[in-house]
């Protein structure tokens, strides 16, 4: 009996020195984004040899997760440590709907997430789950 394996090779990345100096600035700097930090830091692993499926353990994440993270970051670098939106589909939190926001919540009541929703929804045409 013949078995096939189509498992991928896995995916290592190779970092220079600065590039490493600046993974490790991004990740003790406070204001970073927890998911840039995650990304930063399961860069930094893979460059010491960690593989996806270990540093998806250690992460407490998807094995898949950690290498479209990887692959992100050998096709886009820094720019791709950032979560991405579909490519040419604009930000649906623009400053205009912040500004609304911050009108509505100004007012002398109290809104609930789906009435904020809502409220989006007739006035900016502005569809977000409630969760947003």
């Amino acid at each position: 009996m013949q078995y096939i394996c189509n498992m991928a090779a896995p995916i290592f990345i190779h970092l220079t020195p600065d590039e490493d100096a600046q993974l490790q600035k991004l990740l003790s700097d406070p204001n970073t984004h927890p998911k840039v930090r995650q990304h930063a830091l399961a860069v930094r692993l893979s460059a010491q040899h960690w593989s996806a499926p270990r540093i998806a353990q250690f992460l407490g994440c998807h094995h898949t997760t950690v290498l479209n993270d990887l692959k992100r970051w050998q096709k886009h670098r820094y720019d791709g440590l950032a979560d991405g939106k579909a490519p040419g589909a604009p930000p649906k939190i623009t400053s205009e709907v912040k500004a609304y926001l911050t009108t509505l919540l100004s007012e002398d009541r109290i809104w609930t997430a789906r009435q904020l929703q809502e409220a989006l929804a007739t006035q900016m045409q502005v569809q977000v789950y409630s969760a947003t």
